[in-house]
């Protein structure tokens, strides 16, 4: 199945495109997750009068200096950035076929990060029109940017060309948000973090036992839940408030909230019992018992 997609751009030259035409490759990723993009530039016919050019930043939200945006792939005939020209990494087919004609190039590029493409076209050594577009390339998967000339206006054709298979790829000619990227990285900084003992304000916390034949029960527990309870050694001030913020995590996210809590003197130390329901089929024993922040190691 084939879908088509043009990006068009106005013939009218921005600033700075042409500055870059000048500038070294763009950067590799050499590890970690990655996605491969493929550019093609579609001849104008007249080479004595026409050159083409794609350019690849991989920064755009700033948080990636070691990807700096750069030349991938070109036709004027005195560039030494052909770092990428008729270079293949092994993507399936796009549109072009073997691409015997066009001038092409591969490259991988970081997956999950926004990268910006730009193309234009050049007459006599100056910019005609350019096209530019932003996305966000998932792991694993082939894309391929064709750069073509129609009407003297750029046009601009993404594509997913994963497998082989030639399809539409939703693209944005403006700077996506990165907000969304800035999140990701606050949530993975807020994990929780692995204690063997949960700190408190008014003291700390250990772990004491895990009852799954529990005296009581938990309040609005249903039918098809069982019940337990998760006991804990502390060393708190009075009024100490641990019910709100105490919870089991199942593997799959699923969170489950306590719903009660006893406590109990044994040998001079205060026993916390928290009492829980979670559905019959749910393995207790590969839960993670979470206070806050704090992930607790639930052994003596």
């Amino acid at each position: 199945m084939l879908k088509h997609l043009l990006v068009l751009a106005s013939a009218v030259a921005v600033a700075g495109c042409a500055n870059v035409f000048s500038s070294a490759p763009v950067s590799e990723p050499k590890d970690g997750e990655r996605a491969r993009l493929r550019g093609v530039i579609i001849p104008t016919g007249d080479s004595s009068r026409w050159t083409s050019l794609i350019l690849v930043d991989q920064n755009v939200c700033g948080d990636r200096p070691d990807l700096p945006s750069g030349r991938f792939v070109d036709e004027h005939t005195q560039s030494k950035s052909t770092l990428y020209k008729k270079r293949s990494i092994g993507m399936p087919n796009g549109m072009h076929g073997m691409m015997t004609k066009q001038t092409w190039g591969e490259m991988y590029i970081r997956a999950d990060q926004q990268v910006n493409i730009k193309a234009a076209h050049f007459l006599g050594g100056a910019e005609h029109c350019d096209a530019t577009v932003y996305f966000k390339p998932e792991k694993d998967k082939d894309y391929e940017f064709t750069i073509d000339l129609v009407d003297n206006v750029c046009v601009m054709s993404p594509r997913d060309i994963t497998g082989g298979e030639v399809i539409t790829l939703q693209v944005s000619k403006r700077k996506l948000s990165c907000k969304r990227d800035e999140t990701a990285k606050t949530r993975k900084s807020a994990d929780p973090r692995i204690v063997k003992a949960i700190k408190l304000k008014g003291g700390s916390c250990v772990f004491h036992e895990l009852d799954m034949n529990p005296r009581i029960v938990p309040e609005g527990m249903k039918e098809g839940e069982k019940a337990f309870t998760l006991g804990l050694k502390c060393t708190l001030k009075r009024g100490t408030d641990l019910l709100e913020k105490s919870k089991f995590i199942a593997p799959d996210g699923q969170q489950y909230n306590a719903g009660g809590l006893t406590v109990r003197d044994e040998n001079g130390s205060s026993i916390y019992e928290f009492s829980f329901s979670v559905p019959e089929d749910v393995d207790v024993k590969k839960l993670k018992y979470v206070y806050g922040n704090q992930m607790l190691l639930l052994d003596k």
